[in-house]
């Protein structure tokens, strides 16, 4: 996990935006990588491990009370036996947030989509495709894709090959369409509208080993959370999270469990005036449906 906010506290903006970077164990337990990374603090990069390094590409800071944001498309890649990070050449995409990045092998990483804004009154959307090459440092363009232009959506590469989008913000509401690349680089829609409903900023990722896709929380989407069978496209609802959830880092334990960390809750007491939001460390554990599979 890389980056992010604390939440605006009204002081300076140096202590909202976070460079950290964390790393779960299989017993479940966080350990610091990286206090301070090189890279200028922010939230919303894209961030993913491929098998020797682990590659950290664009992401925001805005700027409070001006809501002024800055996007990058710089890249990064962390070595993941020191922890050492190194700046790459920057990318020839143009710069963005709420992009979605996943390793596709162990050299290749790719990246889709994202957004573009700088006080937000209007926003660039972007449905075009890259693939990177860790080893050579070298962004290759592929076709566009043929889903709608969005932002803060997610991209998950399963065990059966495929490459899956769902969600995001394409309009101004947020969207539940999903959609799978294959191999050769070709999408196919899976459904216009899956059964949970539109959201962006949600929990998205797949298991290695079984054929499941992911989806916890999300802003427009509450607290509930979803799989999906790539064997079947089928979606089976799972347990609700404790409460409304919206930017959470999904990991998968095991075979059968995925952790949902952080992200951002209601805000709820006389504190809170008028922000709507806290940013949380809690974590939770979201047991799987493995027979599901069968």
């Amino acid at each position: 996990m890389a980056g992010g906010t604390t939440g605006w506290n009204g002081t300076s903006p140096d202590t909202y935006w976070l460079n950290e970077v964390w790393r779960i164990d299989s017993s479940g337990k966080w350990t610091s990588v990286s206090g301070h990374s090189g890279w200028q603090a922010r939230q919303n990069p894209g961030f993913v491990a491929a098998k020797d390094v682990a590659v950290l590409a664009g992401g925001e800071a805005w700027h409070p009370p001006t809501q002024d944001k800055d996007t990058w498309n710089d890249v990064w890649q962390m070595s993941l036996a020191t922890g050492e990070f190194k700046q790459m050449a920057t990318a020839p995409w143009e710069a963005r947030t709420g992009h979605a990045m996943e390793a596709i092998d162990d050299d290749t990483v790719l990246m889709a989509g994202g957004g573009s804004c700088r006080s937000c009154m209007f926003i660039k959307k972007f449905n075009d495709v890259w693939k990177y090459s860790a080893k050579s440092d070298k962004w290759t363009r592929l076709k566009d894709a043929p889903w709608r232009a969005r932002w803060f959506h997610g991209l998950a590469a399963t065990s059966t090959g495929d490459v899956v989008m769902a969600g995001g913000q394409a309009g101004f509401l947020s969207d539940n369409d999903v959609w799978k690349m294959d191999k050769t680089g070709e999408w196919t829609q899976i459904t216009a509208k899956a059964p949970w409903g539109g959201r962006s900023q949600f929990g998205f990722t797949a298991s290695p080993v079984s054929p499941f896709i992911v989806l916890a929380g999300g802003m427009d989407g509450g607290n509930d959370s979803w799989q999906m069978n790539m064997a079947t496209m089928q979606w089976t609802r799972l347990s609700d999270l404790p409460g409304s959830n919206f930017g959470p880092a999904l990991t998968v334990w095991g075979d059968d469990r995925v952790v949902i960390s952080g992200g951002s809750v209601p805000c709820e007491g006389w504190h809170c005036g008028s922000q709507q939001f806290v940013e949380t460390s809690k974590q939770w554990v979201l047991q799987l449906n493995v027979t599901a599979a069968h």
